[in-house]
């Protein structure tokens, strides 16, 4: 019983921690960006993905943190 509770509750914080950061949706526009594309190394084409798509939110971080140091 108490082991059913646990999972329920771990299941219940990962549901709120995919909802929280838009997971779904980030899979699902890499997904089709993939099958758009088709390349001959899925594995490459993810990972090259994944770390253009970190850069572009760094990239907006910093610049959301320039703009609030000059207003």
């Amino acid at each position: 019983m108490a082991a059913n509770l646990e999972e329920e509750q771990s299941l219940r914080e990962c549901e709120a921690y995919v909802q929280r950061h838009n997971i779904q949706q980030i899979l699902k526009d890499a997904i089709v960006s993939l099958c758009v594309s088709r390349p001959e190394n899925p594995i490459a084409f993810l990972r090259d993905y994944f770390h253009k798509l970190d850069r572009m939110f760094i990239d907006l971080f910093i610049s959301n943190v320039s703009g609030e140091k000059a207003i």
